[in-house]
C-alpha cells in the first residue's frame, strides 16, 4: 500500500519540480484547521515542522503527545527560533470539528502562531497515514487504537526525523528541527 502511494506521488512530482519527489506537498487533498480555513498541506511550507497524529477526545496517549509536543516547543523557543511549526492532524474528522479544534487549543493555551490543527475526510487521512507509516483503528467505544509518533519535516514537506515515543527523546526531536533551521540559516549565509 505505501509502494504504491509512493509511486503516485514519485510519479506526480516528475511532473513539476517544485517540491522533491518525497514530499507530502505532493498531496492534493483538502484539510480544515481550527479557523474553518480549507487549505492544502503544502500551505504549511513556511518553516520546518513538528507533526503528530491524535483525536482530540482521547483520555490516554494522545494528552501525553501533545504536552512532549509542547516540551519540543520549549525547547525550541529557548534557542530563540521562531521560524517553525507544531502540527496535530486529527484521525478522528467527524468529532474534531474546526470549533472543536479551536476550544482545544484554548484549553491548553496553543500559540496560533505556531500550532495548527488540522482535520479531513477520512480518506485523506487514512492516505497521509499510510504515507508515514501510522496506524489507528476505531474501535466500538468510538475510541482509537493508534500508534504513538511525531514526524519532524523541513520546509518542503520532506520527513527528516520519526519520534516513536518510546525510543528517541523529545530532547531528539527538537533538535533535528532546530538542526533544519541551522542548515536553512547556513545555506543563506553562503548564498549572500
Amino acid at each position: 500500500m505505501i509502494t504504491s502511494w509512493l509511486t503516485i506521488l514519485l510519479a506526480l512530482s516528475s511532473t513539476n519540480a517544485e517540491y522533491p519527489e518525497n514530499s507530502i506537498f505532493w498531496l492534493e487533498s483538502k484539510w480544515t484547521n481550527q479557523d474553518g480555513e480549507k487549505i492544502q498541506l503544502k500551505e504549511l511550507g513556511n518553516g520546518p515542522m513538528i507533526v503528530s497524529m491524535v483525536f482530540l477526545g482521547c483520555k490516554y496517549t494522545c494528552p501525553l503527545t501533545v504536552q512532549d509536543m509542547r516540551e519540543m516547543e520549549a525547547i525550541i523557543e529557548a534557542k530563540k527560533i521562531n521560524r517553525y511549526r507544531m502540527v496535530l492532524i486529527s484521525i478522528d474528522p467527524d468529532r474534531d470539528t474546526p470549533q472543536a479544534m479551536m476550544n482545544f487549543m484554548k484549553d491548553r493555551k496553543l500559540k496560533s502562531g505556531h500550532w495548527t490543527l488540522l482535520a479531513s475526510e477520512s480518506e485523506n487521512v487514512r492516505e497521509l497515514a499510510a504515507l508515514l507509516g501510522y496506524s489507528y483503528k476505531k474501535d466500538e467505544a468510538m475510541d482509537f487504537a493508534h500508534s504513538m509518533l511525531t514526524w519532524v519535516f523541513d520546509e518542503n514537506g520532506v520527513l527528516r526525523f520519526t519520534r516513536n515515543a518510546r525510543k528517541e527523546t523529545n530532547e531528539d526531536t527538537a533538535k533535528a528541527l532546530m538542526k533544519l533551521v541551522t542548515v536553512k540559516k547556513n545555506s543563506w549565509a553562503t548564498m549572500k
